[in-house]
């Protein structure tokens, strides 16, 4: 793909977002960004500008940054560095003895991508155009130093510009904040072997050949985390996910999230001088374990390599990851039988009422169940209770299956016709809420208990 081709990428995913665009505080003069207008398809460079910032504003601002990802020859590997946690100056700068970053959450103690922000100087084509391909591989030169240099395959392949709000969670606790569009680049090494690199500049001297089955595993566990950063968040819900202790450290003053040292990641808790982090089967590996959306990037680059690599298959996970993956991942063709049963009854019910409802949302009776005959609302409210207490463990079953799936349309014809959703169908859909926020108000609002009972 061409310089521009990636530029027209990263003007589109900008657009995408403007709405949304949060600026706050004032520009520094120190470094340069990107302007963009409201409407506009491009992105004018800037620099030395101090003037303040409003998400209001008809004019916005984004830096632009590249992320270089780096897979072993046989995409079994990817080299991740490890974000320094600790304040700048304080002495032991490279050990856990040192002075932990306790200022906002910066994704210190995180593994991540090398990568950072485009360099106006050097990072140019022809002395004119700025690439940010050479700034994928210059920040891959400064971050991850070996003694002979990474030998890699060929030219780094780009696979998308990455923008939204939510994907970098530093903007909500700081007064300043101008939002980073990330261009994506990833590469394979050309030998085999993991050569041994050492982490610089804000690596804090560790840089790590981390298993794709660790890669894989977080993914499969907080996939609807990382898909909600393309459907973005409510306020509260952002809010929500920013206090979860299951997938951050948090302060316990602030309740907000916190940097970590190198003894709380849970990957490189055991990791000792070994520069390759290997799956561990009874391992627990945490959301908060990587930093902003790159497990995300890393599963989408490996499978574009594989895909260029003449339809090569999917390296086969491990059984636990395969079981911790099924586990997360809602299959809507359940929903689809559970639904399908329940049109079945309300055939057999005469319930028509329900047999309606089910069928405005789109869905069809299964072959050779007829539709009940009409006279179902002149039958009374008690026989109305009577039938639909019949059915009660196939609705909260099907309650459930629509909270796990997002599946709203369902919740409103059930609720509709007077079925109240059981408290663990409420459940399901609060440890999905960062996709499905409506759910959640939707279910508790019906209320709990009722005819139909958990």
């Amino acid at each position: 793909m061409t310089n521009h081709e990636v530029s027209d990428a990263v003007v589109r995913a900008v657009a995408g977002q403007f709405a949304v665009l949060k600026n706050r505080g004032h520009l520094s003069p120190e470094f340069g960004y990107f302007r963009v207008r409201r409407g506009g398809q491009s992105l004018e460079a800037v620099t030395g500008l101090a003037c303040p910032l409003s998400d209001d504003s008809d004019t916005k601002y984004v830096a632009i940054a590249a992320d270089a990802i780096v897979f072993s020859s046989d995409l079994r590997h990817v080299l991740l560095v490890f974000r320094c946690p600790h304040k700048r100056g304080s002495p032991h700068s490279d050990t856990d003895r040192a002075t932990l970053d306790d200022g906002w959450f910066h994704y210190k103690g995180c593994l991540s991508t090398p990568g950072g922000f485009i360099n106006f100087n050097t990072d140019v084509i022809d002395g004119r155009a700025l690439d940010l391909r050479e700034t994928a591989e210059r920040e891959l030169r400064e971050e991850c130093r070996t003694s002979r240099g990474l030998a890699l395959e060929g030219a780094f392949h780009f696979c998308g510009a990455e923008f939204n709000l939510y994907r970098d969670v530093r903007w909500s606790g700081s007064t300043h904040h101008v939002p980073t569009v990330a261009a994506v680049f990833a590469t394979v090494l050309k030998d085999d072997g993991l050569p041994r690199v050492r982490g610089a500049d804000d690596a804090c001297g560790n840089a790590y050949w981390v298993s794709l089955e660790i890669i894989e595993e977080v993914y499969a566990d907080h996939w609807h985390v990382y898909d909600a950063f393309n459907d973005p968040f409510t306020e509260d819900s952002f809010a929500e996910f920013l206090a979860d202790p299951a997938l951050f450290h948090l302060d316990p003053t602030t309740g907000k999230p916190r940097n970590i040292l190198k003894c709380e990641n849970s990957i490189l808790v055991d990791a000792a001088d070994d520069h390759v982090l290997r799956y561990r089967e009874n391992a627990r590996y945490r959301y908060s374990d990587f930093a902003f959306d790159h497990v995300r990037n890393i599963v989408l680059a490996r499978d574009r390599l594989l895909a260029e690599r003449n339809g090569s298959p999917l390296p086969q996970p491990s059984s636990a990851i395969t079981a911790r993956r099924q586990e997360a991942l809602p299959d809507p063709s359940h929903l689809t039988h559970l639904v399908g049963a329940l049109i079945t009854w309300a055939s057999l019910a005469h319930n028509d009422v329900l047999f309606d409802a089910l069928l405005k949302r789109g869905f069809a009776p299964p072959p050779g169940v007829p539709v009940p005959q009409k006279g179902f609302r002149a039958r009374g409210r008690d026989a109305d209770a009577a039938d639909r207490a019949g059915c009660e463990e196939l609705v909260g079953h099907v309650f459930e299956a629509a909270a796990a799936v997002g599946h709203t349309s369902v919740v409103e014809a059930l609720c509709g016709v007077g079925f109240v959703p059981p408290q663990r169908a409420v459940e399901v859909a609060k440890r999905r809420k960062e996709v499905f926020d409506g759910m959640v108000g939707m279910l508790e609002r019906a209320g709990s208990g009722g005819l139909v009972k958990s």
